[in-house]
């Protein structure tokens, strides 16, 4: 499950799954990850540069708790998307 609010990437995220023949267990969702609840807990939650859509990481992480199978993992980093168009490390 992919949430995003902008499917800029979807198009190509879909071909990347389709090329590691995942693409039948994809799903991405244009929508307010503030908002996005799951049916299902999850075993693996990432969080990759979105902190920010949650005001900080701590409110990141505990958005992330609340979709966790008992025993999952949150994976979890801080990016600056300036860097990554920009080509330039932050």
């Amino acid at each position: 499950m992919g949430v995003d609010i902008s499917d800029a990437g979807f198009d190509r995220t879909r071909e990347l799954a389709t090329e590691s023949g995942v693409a039948d267990r994809l799903e991405l969702r244009r929508e307010d990850v503030t908002e996005y609840r799951s049916a299902r807990e999850a075993d693996v939650v990432l969080c990759v540069g979105a902190a920010y859509a949650f005001g900080e990481l701590l409110p990141a992480l505990k958005a992330a708790g609340d979709h966790l199978a008992e025993d999952g993992i949150i994976a979890a980093r801080r990016c600056c998307w300036s860097g990554l168009v920009s080509g330039n490390k932050c």
